[in-house]
C-alpha cells in the first residue's frame, strides 16, 4: 500500500479519522487543505477567484503530485468531487 486517500464532503471527519489511520498504519499524516492552502492561499479566497470549478481542478493536480511525490505516507484531502478524484487517483496508482 502507498497512500491511502480519504475522500468524503468538507466537515465529515477525514481529519480526524485520518489521525488515527495514520497512527494506526505507522505513517505520516498530511492534511490536504493544508497542504492546497500553502501552494494557493485561502481556500475561500481562491474559490472567489477561480469558482469550485477550478479550485477541483487545482485540487485534483495537487494530490497527484502529492501521491507521486510522496510514496508512504497517508495524505488526507476533501474534495466535493468524490468520483473525479477517485477515477484519477485509481489512473496514477
Amino acid at each position: 500500500m502507498n497512500q491511502v486517500v480519504l475522500v468524503g464532503p468538507r466537515c465529515c471527519g477525514k481529519t480526524s479519522v485520518g489521525k488515527e489511520v495514520a497512527t494506526v498504519l505507522g505513517r505520516e499524516f498530511l492534511d490536504g487543505d493544508i497542504l492546497f492552502q500553502a501552494k494557493h492561499g485561502v481556500i475561500s479566497d481562491y474559490v472567489a477567484r477561480h469558482k469550485w470549478e477550478g479550485f477541483r481542478k487545482a485540487e485534483c493536480e495537487l494530490i497527484e503530485q502529492i501521491c507521486h511525490q510522496y510514496e508512504r505516507r497517508l495524505i488526507v484531502f476533501a474534495p466535493g468531487a468524490e468520483q473525479l478524484l477517485t477515477i484519477r487517483v485509481k489512473s496514477i496508482g
